[in-house]
């Protein structure tokens, strides 16, 4: 959009107009800025309107609909980790950042030899755990979810599918924060997955960070 600026001789009308006094009959504003008031006003409009479709078009930009699903706290995390590869396709990728526990950081090294998976501290001190998201991994998983709490397993659990991630659970150990799964699953694939889980979902809009 654009705005369109009063000639200049038009302003140079105004400002002749101002500098000789010339005024309404009741001694107010100069007759001749009447007409400048109303463009200026239409322009600051303009203005306005413009900047509030361009706030709105940013705001979506940032914007993702997404499954929300409530987190399988407690005894409900092996059942979570045991469902996962009937949800995600075949190829999906695990990550696991956090401070794992010694049994959970053993047994994640130990799936690193399936030229997916790979396992170590990164440069923060987190430990950094990728792995190909099976049946067989996640079983294993799952079991040392039943003896350990989340937090000795994970506090950052992602899955990604190429380049595509899939579910994000941010920061574990608060019970209110929900995982977020891509829009594109089937209302029926995700309503029988929390099913099976024992948990709630509901679509909603999240904002990415800027």
């Amino acid at each position: 959009m654009s705005w369109r600026i009063p000639p200049f001789e038009s302003r140079g009308a105004v400002t002749a107009a101002w500098r000789s006094g010339i005024r309404d009959a009741d001694g107010g504003v100069p007759v001749a800025t009447r007409g400048v008031d109303v463009i200026v006003s239409r322009w600051l409009s303009r203005l306005v309107r413009h900047l509030r479709r361009r706030g709105r078009k940013e705001a979506a930009a940032g914007r993702r609909r997404v499954w929300a699903v409530s987190p399988p706290i407690g005894a409900k995390l092996p059942t979570f980790l045991r469902s996962l590869p009937g949800l995600m396709p075949a190829g999906s990728v695990l990550y696991l950042e956090g401070k794992p526990a010694p049994a959970v950081q053993s047994y994640l090294e130990s799936c690193a030899s399936d030229g997916v998976s790979s396992a170590g501290w990164d440069a923060y001190g987190d430990y950094i755990a990728r792995m190909a998201l099976t049946a067989e991994n996640m079983n294993g998983l799952a079991e040392l979810a039943e003896r350990h709490p989340v937090g000795d397993i994970t506090f950052y659990p992602h899955v990604f599918h190429g380049s595509q991630r899939l579910l994000e659970w941010w920061d574990v150990d608060v019970p209110e924060n929900w995982i977020f799964i891509r829009k594109d699953f089937g209302r029926a694939a995700i309503m029988a997955f929390c099913s099976e889980v024992g948990l709630r979902c509901t679509k909603t809009e999240v904002v990415d960070p800027a």
